[in-house]
């Protein structure tokens, strides 16, 4: 019906009396207390027929004389208000398809970052293992440097083996 507005003090206001008279005629038919007992109970939706009259094919029933379903529900889904849902079916699929393929992004998303962090820690490891190599080198260049000078070992080897052999030599002359 929607011709009646709320005030601010709790009351309600019609519009126009025609709505007024349209809703007091239903509100009778649908009261047991109102209605005579010889007559059976009147249910809202036949109330609501026998006051406004029947539905007109095309049309959407208290919208006003220029709405149709297509104006009403949009791009013409079909003959009944169940058009309304076929749209909302295909939007809640849609959302679904999007929701569906965010996630297989995000699952990508989950195995590159764990490839990420594999190859970081093999990084770190490798890292570590040069850190190590680079702490012996130091010791050993310490010590190699805190040594007086002394001849090398290769030197002094060598100078062994030449008196080796010139005392070969002298015994062979005998």
């Amino acid at each position: 019906m929607g011709r009646c507005k709320d005030l601010p003090d709790g009351t309600q206001q019609w519009v126009d009396d025609e709505s007024r008279d349209r809703f007091e005629k239903m509100t009778q038919m649908t009261t047991p207390s109102l209605q005579s007992d010889d007559v059976a109970p009147v249910l809202a939706e036949d109330a609501f027929i026998a006051v406004m009259g029947r539905d007109r094919p095309g049309r959407v029933r208290c919208a006003g004389k220029a709405e149709t379903l297509r104006t009403w529900y949009g791009r013409g889904e079909g003959s009944s208000s169940s058009g309304g849902y076929h749209t909302q079916v295909q939007q809640l699929q849609d959302q679904n398809k999007k929701m569906e393929e965010l996630c297989v992004e995000r699952s990508r998303d989950r195995q590159e970052l764990h490839d990420l962090c594999a190859e970081r820690s093999r990084d770190r490891q490798e890292l570590q293992d040069l850190r190590s190599q680079m702490s012996e080198m130091r010791a050993f260049m310490y010590q190699y440097t805190a040594q007086p000078s002394q001849p090398s070992r290769l030197g002094r080897e060598l100078e062994c083996e030449e008196s080796d052999e010139s005392a070969d030599d002298y015994d062979d002359d005998d």
